[in-house]
């Protein structure tokens, strides 16, 4: 999420546009649960090939 935010603090610094303070929060709050979401999916398959010798 942190680095969408940067990312976003340097479309305003480039492009001189502001984008909004309720869109920066919706989808930096999009962007936390959907990685929360897939790390939760993905972790038993990550941790299973952690595993293999």
């Amino acid at each position: 999420m942190l680095s969408f935010l940067v990312l976003l603090q340097g479309y305003h610094l480039l492009a001189g546009e502001f984008v909004g303070f309720g869109t920066m929060v919706g989808v930096a709050v999009l962007v936390c649960i959907l990685t929360a979401v897939s790390a939760h999916l993905l972790w038993p398959k990550l941790s299973a090939r952690n595993e293999r010798p």
